[in-house]
């Protein structure tokens, strides 16, 4: 049976301001440009899997506001919108500060209609079985009850613990296979100083856990069973790189399902992610495969 790539979380509307420079205290700072965008962690992994190849249920909640515009921007890009569930709450959104060396600054604002009960949880497992593979961030507060029960069916789980909390200990990384973090993350979750003695932390505790680490302009890591595979980024002018991280796990992941090896994964994932930093915007303007032969990097 061909793997399908099942993606749970909550739809983000962000809101993108570009900006000389972060504001302070008591001052009114000019944007230089504005726009709106589709985003979030989920819907970003789920339309760079897509992109990338992969079939990929996506469910998620919305507010019922912004329902139809979400279901017809699936629809555009290929997904069925079938999984999306409208909510009577806002929808969730973000505010992005963007610097002009593409960095970013968030500012989220969540919300607890947003949640996921875990009989909602039990209805999306139903619908999984041992070929899928899942893919879960730190948008609501039962992911554990899903990796749990996800991973009874044998699915495979890959978890991008994002954004990180002092409640880690909740998530049961020994069922976790691949792991998403950055290094901001990798440290706040190994309580440790610096990125060696972090990813030694992940091998002792986690031996066959794959620590993928996104590292921005330093390019990316990937750790299993204790050897280390370094991969640089491809050189780019970067003018954003938000959802970047996103689009690399998409297309890491479908690019592992497609049976291809860890260092090509890498490979593929850097260049739509080096794609995806030279573009401003999230969902709209993840890259689509065919847009990675063309990448034009600097020397």
């Amino acid at each position: 049976m061909k793997k399908r790539i099942a993606v749970v979380g909550v739809a983000n509307l962000d809101r993108l301001y570009e900006v000389p420079s972060l504001p302070s205290a008591d001052t009114v700072l000019w944007a230089n440009g504005y726009q709106e965008s589709w985003g979030g962690k989920s819907l970003n992994q789920a339309l760079a899997a897509s992109h990338a190849g992969a079939e990929v249920s996506l469910h998620m909640k919305v507010g019922r506001k912004d329902y139809k515009d979400l279901c017809s921007f699936l629809e555009a890009k290929g997904l069925n919108s079938s999984g999306v569930i409208s909510v009577e709450a806002p929808t969730n959104h973000g505010v992005f500060l963007i610097l002009p060396s593409g960095d970013t600054s968030i500012l989220a604002v969540p919300g607890s209609a947003m949640e996921y009960s875990t009989r909602e949880l039990d209805q999306i497992v139903e619908q999984l079985d041992s070929n899928d593979i899942l893919v879960v961030q730190k948008e609501f507060h039962e992911i554990p009850y899903l990796m749990k029960a996800a991973k009874s069916k044998g699915c495979t789980i890959v978890f991008n613990a994002s954004p990180v909390t002092d409640d880690m200990e909740r998530y049961p990384l020994d069922l976790v296979d691949f792991l998403f973090v950055n290094e901001v993350e990798a440290l706040a979750i190994s309580k440790k100083d610096a990125i060696k003695e972090s990813l030694s932390w992940f091998a002792e505790w986690y031996p066959n856990l794959c620590v993928i680490l996104t590292r921005g302009k330093e390019g990316s890591l990937l750790q299993i069973g204790g050897s280390v595979i370094s991969r640089d980024c491809d050189k780019v002018e970067a003018v954003d790189t938000l959802g970047a991280g996103d689009t690399y796990l998409g297309y890491f992941i479908c690019a592992w399902m497609e049976g291809k090896p860890l260092e090509q994964c890498m490979e593929i994932a850097s260049k739509a992610a080096a794609i995806m930093v030279t573009r401003i915007g999230t969902a709209e303007v993840i890259p689509m495969k065919s847009e990675l032969e063309g990448l034009q990097t600097q020397s």
